[in-house]
């Protein structure tokens, strides 16, 4: 599968900087992350941070 758009969104510095640092933790970076969100709502319909 090709990555080829981009999302954005828009946060405080500090809520970047923590997430940052929490993914790091978890051996992922954000864009990781935000990637897993996207395709499990778009696979599943849902998402694990209880808004779907």
């Amino acid at each position: 599968m090709t990555k080829s758009d981009v999302v954005r969104a828009r946060v405080s510095p500090a809520v970047k900087v923590a997430a940052m640092e929490n993914a790091s933790a978890l051996g992922t970076d954000l864009s990781t992350i935000i990637r897993l969100l996207v395709n499990q709502i778009a696979v599943t319909g849902r998402s694990t941070c209880g808004i779907a």
